[in-house]
């Protein structure tokens, strides 16, 4: 619930043109949380499973009542008590942006390559020799990059073309991923996400902006809710489908993953007329 209305509310506060980087800060802060959340996790467990859970409610709590008293409300058009900000008007819009609908599926084939880091990359982790920590230090590798890197890429992205720095960030994580299949070193394991997650940090902020610009305004939550369902298909089929593929053909699954990110970067390229809003 959180995702699409934090999307909504940022494309609100920020003009456009100036989204990208809004995004970008937006996300250093998810990964700051991702890089800080874990080991005081493990400090809290140590201690007791319930500090650690009753940390988690006592953050959530403070995190609605400041977003409930402190938090702007961004704008809401009038046409949002006449019914037009429905479910039913936002699909029926958004099945007629041929530019938008693209760019869903293309999200989809990324989201599906996005979760085999947390699958069955691990999985051939371990099948190459190495122990659950180098595995851990390979994905803290990823978080560490997006804080150093991703603010300053945005100053080379905002002001683009952003279909063609989508489809440069799509095609980078889907090869990156597709070289997990080569790679048999810790260096070689390194530069697999190193590749992939410049893929995501080149891709990532600049999606959030363009879903933001092709909305009508009454729209951008459900735009951004449509956009966040991309990532719950990820979710529930990527890792299923992935470590299936693994246990049949390792080379398979690899190839796929380069497939799809050929196929996300062609999706956002291959129509080059302007979406169509009616």
């Amino acid at each position: 619930m959180v995702r699409p209305a934090s999307g909504e509310l940022l494309a609100d506060l920020v003009p456009q043109g100036k989204r990208v980087t809004a995004f970008a800060v937006y996300r250093l802060a998810i990964n700051l949380g991702f890089a800080a959340g874990p080991a005081a996790a493990g400090f809290l467990a140590e201690r007791s499973f319930l500090l650690l859970f009753l940390g988690d409610a006592l953050t959530s709590c403070l995190f609605g009542i400041v977003a409930l008293a402190a938090l702007p409300r961004g704008h809401h058009a009038p046409s949002m008590e006449e019914g037009s900000g429905s479910w039913g008007e936002a699909l029926r819009l958004a099945s007629r942006d041929r530019l938008f609908m693209r760019f869903l599926i293309a999200s989809t084939c990324i989201t599906l390559v996005d979760f085999q880091l947390g699958s069955t990359f691990a999985l051939h982790v371990s099948a190459s020799g190495f122990p659950s920590k180098t595995y851990g230090m390979l994905l803290s590798l990823n978080g560490a990059l997006i804080v150093v890197f991703e603010l300053f890429l945005t100053t080379h992205t905002e002001g683009r073309n952003p279909r063609r720095v989508l489809a440069l960030g799509f095609l980078l994580a889907g090869v990156g991923v597709a070289f997990t299949g080569v790679s048999h070193t810790v260096v070689a394991l390194a530069l697999t996400v190193t590749i992939f997650t410049f893929g995501e940090m080149i891709s990532s902020p600049v999606a959030g902006a363009y879903v933001a610009d092709l909305a009508p305004q009454a729209l951008r939550g459900r735009y951004m809710g449509l956009w966040g369902m991309t990532w719950s298909v990820g979710l529930t089929l990527g890792p299923p489908l992935g470590t299936l593929l693994y246990s049949r053909s390792p080379a398979a699954l690899w190839t796929a993953c380069a497939v799809l990110g050929v196929a996300g970067a062609a999706l956002v390229l291959v129509d080059r007329e302007q979406s169509t809003k009616i």
